[in-house]
């Protein structure tokens, strides 16, 4: 569980220097009616990794729920693009 009764638990979450670590290309798709987590905290994250990308959906906070079409076919053309650390 990465949250507990008063919010994220310190453990999961990432540095900014952990996240400019991150050498896997990163596709975040991001709700933008996301009570948990605004989608400029996603879009900053993602800016720190140097392969990673967000993808706005109109839904909340679980895209693949409110979005389940949209999200599979993100991540469906995220998997068939060539990776830019090979």
């Amino acid at each position: 569980m990465i949250r507990g009764l008063l919010g994220f638990r310190r453990e999961s979450l990432f540095t900014t220097e952990e996240l400019a670590r991150i050498r896997q290309p990163t596709l975040m798709i991001w709700g933008d009616h996301d009570p948990v987590g605004s989608l400029d905290a996603a879009r900053a994250a993602a800016a720190l990794i140097p392969h990673g990308r967000v993808v706005e959906l109109p839904t909340g906070h679980a895209p693949w729920f409110g979005q389940p079409e949209r999200t599979a076919r993100e991540i469906t053309n995220f998997l068939d693009e060539p990776s830019p650390t090979a």
